[in-house]
């Protein structure tokens, strides 16, 4: 009976959430976090090249990074083809954001089927479906699925890494490692940390074929690095300075504060108080049933990759995201072995659900750490849809005609502040430009006042226009003109 009902549930559960994730896309007025922006100004690269017919361009900036910065462009690849077949547009919407939720649908699929080799022969459906929708539920992997960060592919493409790596110890063959290398491979040019998050459970799964694995170790190796070895050999040099530069911004936080953050993090950002409440619950009933696979499993790939980020001077709570499917290995590993495994699962799930559901629509309290660990506004991906675009579509439309090959030069008098809830770490005028460059305005926006001899313009709108932005409670002025 459960086996015959489990698959139509996983559908069901996979279409609405797809369906409730796409309709909180569509309510959203995206203002984005500068990280953000720069993923979307480089897929913006690959789609320009992509429209031109330029896919020498496209392979070359991809796979060797040309003149693409320190970050692998795996993320911003697949964002730009996507557009490009959704016909261009601007990148808030719906359409084209819907790409970034492939991300957490390959996690939960890949958790589910590794969730399956930890319960019994009889009930290995129930395991799956328990650990698809429980990844489905996860609040900080929801959050940056909502969003152009490659964080949250690499979440899928970390999970997915862990089922090969075990399908290639379950029974080993040329085939099994190749795909296991190009997992890694395909990691790495998502986004570099991907060694960082999956190397211990890759590890753990590896060093179980002992001596007689080397040769498949080989082959997984020289798959990895032909798919990400043209990239990280031109990166080098930059992924140094990189790491330097994360070790310079450790702050002045002291050792318990760095020690601590991911942990609480995990708790109160990555799986919120439902998951964790079961997450704990979860592995107290393993321990008292004795189920070390399932126990351990987890333990390396979360535990494991929280203590490799705490080394890490930087923290960042997107880092972690790829850690948090591991905890729904326990949660289907102890509820299919309870003895009502339905009733416990629709419990657990309503009250995720609704957490989820609540954190999404009003604004919940921001975690509070260290001003050493984590400087400025905390971030918290999950959050309500932002209602207002806070001015930007008023004042693209405030705008001068734009003669070809003239850009419009633009004063921000008064730039408003925007507070810590609206996840940004950019002020308004800088969201001003690629706002106006997306609506058909090459411009050059400077908080003013400028003089006339910094730039020469005529100012033909005198004190300029009054914009008034309601939702920040704030007024300020804007004066635009074309440069000679």
């Amino acid at each position: 009976m459960l086996k015959m009902s489990t698959a139509p549930a996983l559908r069901l559960i996979m279409v609405v959430w797809i369906a409730l994730s796409v309709g909180w896309m569509s309510m959203d007025h995206v203002i984005r976090d500068g990280d953000e922006e720069g993923h979307v100004g480089a897929a913006e690269l690959y789609l320009s090249d992509l429209s031109s017919g330029e896919l020498g361009q496209v392979l070359k900036k991809s796979f060797l990074g040309e003149g693409m910065g320190e970050y692998p462009q795996g993320f911003a690849t697949i964002t730009a083809g996507w557009w490009w077949a959704q016909g261009g547009g601007r990148p808030g919407r719906t359409a084209v954001r819907a790409i970034c939720l492939i991300g957490l649908l390959m996690a939960a699929w890949s958790t589910g089927r590794i969730a399956r080799r930890y319960a019994p022969s009889d009930r290995q459906d129930l395991a799956e479906l328990a650990a698809t929708g429980g990844v489905l539920l996860l609040p900080l992997c929801n959050g940056l699925a909502r969003h152009f960060m490659p964080e949250g592919l690499l979440t899928g493409v970390v999970a997915l890494a862990v089922l090969a790596a075990i399908r290639a110890t379950e029974r080993p063959s040329i085939g099994r490692a190749a795909v296991l290398g190009l997992a890694i491979g395909g990691g790495l040019l998502v986004k570099q940390t991907f060694i960082l998050v999956a190397a211990a459970p890759l590890l753990a799964c590896l060093l179980t074929l002992g001596r007689s694995g080397l040769g498949w170790v080989a082959v997984t190796t020289l798959t990895a690095l032909a798919t990400a070895g043209p990239w990280l050999a031109g990166r080098i040099a930059t992924q140094s300075d990189y790491l330097s530069d994360s070790v310079a911004g450790q702050g002045d936080a002291s050792l318990i504060d760095h020690l601590i953050y991911y942990p609480w993090t995990t708790g109160w950002l990555g799986l919120g108080p439902v998951l964790t409440v079961a997450t704990v619950l979860s592995i107290v009933a393993l321990v008292k049933r004795g189920e070390r696979r399932a126990r351990w499993m987890g333990i390396v790939w979360l535990v494991g990759g929280i203590l490799v980020l705490m080394l890490i001077p930087k923290k960042y709570p997107r880092l972690m995201a790829p850690l948090l499917p591991a905890a729904a290995i326990w949660w289907a590993a102890a509820v299919v072995r309870t003895k009502r495994p339905a009733a416990w699962m629709t419990g657990v799930g309503v009250l995720a659900a609704a957490w989820l559901v609540l954190a999404s629509t009003i604004q919940m309290p921001i975690q509070v750490a260290p001003s050493g660990v984590d400087p400025g506004c905390p971030q918290q991906w999950l959050r309500p849809p932002q209602e207002s675009d806070l001015g930007l579509q008023r004042v693209a439309q405030a705008m001068p005609p734009q003669p070809a090959g003239r850009p419009i030069v633009v004063e921000v008098i008064g730039s408003p502040e925007i507070p810590c809830h609206v996840q940004t770490t950019y002020t308004w005028h800088r969201h001003l430009r690629p706002y106006l460059s997306r609506s058909g305005h090459e411009a050059i926006v400077e908080q003013g006042p400028i003089e006339e001899a910094d730039i020469t313009v005529d100012w033909t709108q005198g004190p300029g226009t009054q914009v008034a932005v309601p939702e920040l409670k704030s007024t300020f002025w804007i004066r635009a003109a074309v440069l000679p």
